[in-house]
């Protein structure tokens, strides 16, 4: 645990902890599509399965992605919220 500190002030935008629920329903949909169009296949050399972006976008996740806080965001987050949800959010200590 030497290393368990936050190295990059990278953080999601939302206050959502985590996307694996979002994930695991699109691959599952995922999945699904690509089992029913090989059992519909008639042309195996021109298969080609579903891209993931076909079945779920990314914009209805929890999370909005991530954003990379530097020195004058981390200041303004300590003026504004205090230094204890700062460093708990940003840095992870």
């Amino acid at each position: 645990m030497s290393r368990s500190r936050r190295n990059n002030p990278v953080i999601p935008v939302t206050c959502s902890k985590s996307d694996k629920f979002f994930k695991t329903m699109a691959n599952r949909r995922w999945r699904r599509r690509i089992r029913e169009q090989m059992a519909a296949c008639q042309d195996w050399d021109n298969f080609l399965p579903p891209d993931i972006r076909e079945v779920s976008d990314v914009y209805y996740s929890a999370k909005d992605g991530k954003t990379y806080y530097t020195q004058s965001d981390f200041e303004y987050c300590v003026d504004t919220y205090g230094l204890e949800w700062a460093m708990k959010t940003i840095w992870g200590k």
